[in-house]
């Protein structure tokens, strides 16, 4: 009697190692799946940053090109006025000339 009595403690001894090893198995696996998503979070949030880095850097680069743009067009625009008036000058001096010889 004793003897199955022994027997049979050390099969619920057994039976309730196996389910603690079982439990913390099953534990392992769900912070192991929890770290990955965790990671892929990461990863996911880094991959936006370099986008929204890269779109800033995109954005900077055109509003530079863009004010350098108008820079050259306003420049460009200044020079044709002051070819413009030099020649309306020459022409109002021409005019004044052929006046002056008549």
């Amino acid at each position: 009697g004793s003897v199955a009595r022994a027997s049979v403690q050390q099969m619920k001894e057994e039976e309730e190692a196996r389910r603690r090893q079982q439990e913390e198995e099953e534990r392992d696996r769900a912070a192991s799946k929890l770290q990955a998503i965790r990671r892929g979070s990461v990863a996911r949030a880094s991959v936006q940053q370099m986008k929204e880095q890269q779109d800033e850097e995109e954005k900077r680069q055109i509003r530079a090109l863009w004010q350098e743009t108008t820079h050259k067009v306003t420049a460009a625009l200044l020079v044709v006025g002051q070819i413009k008036g030099q020649q309306e000058q020459e022409e109002k001096e021409r005019t004044a000339s052929k006046l002056q010889a008549i």
